[in-house]
């Protein structure tokens, strides 16, 4: 009880963060489905695929 300020130390390294995006993500697609994950990145991927092709043809 005497240790409050430890807890205000504690920080995640770079493979604690790695480890808890790895299961929340195994997590989605064990509850939603690998295909619609694939489909949703597929779209995303078209997406800035479009939007990049767009900014070229603009000339920005």
């Amino acid at each position: 009880m005497g240790e409050e300020g430890s807890e205000s130390e504690r920080t995640l390294t770079d493979a604690d963060v790695d480890a808890v995006l790895d299961r929340a993500f195994d997590r989605l697609r064990n509850a939603v489905g690998g295909g619609v994950l694939s489909l949703v990145w597929r779209a995303l991927i078209i997406c800035f695929i479009g939007l990049a092709a767009y900014g070229a043809t603009k000339g920005h």
